[in-house]
């Protein structure tokens, strides 16, 4: 699998885990907690943040 595959798919991970996380917190009735919140958004965050941060690394070499 080619790197930009993988990057682009864990960019795209990230945002459908906090989209999902967010509402099944919602519909759970756990939107309440913030800790629920930070749990649960905190995994999305990192592969998306991670993603990006691999897409800025990749894009570096080519201008």
């Amino acid at each position: 699998m080619k790197s930009s595959v993988a990057i682009s798919i864990a960019i795209w991970a990230g945002i459908a885990g906090a989209i999902l996380s967010l509402l099944l917190l919602v519909a759970s009735g756990s939107g309440d907690d913030p800790g629920a919140y930070q749990t649960y958004l905190l995994a999305s965050a990192i592969v998306l943040g991670f993603g990006v941060l691999a897409a800025a690394v990749s894009n570096r070499d080519r201008g």
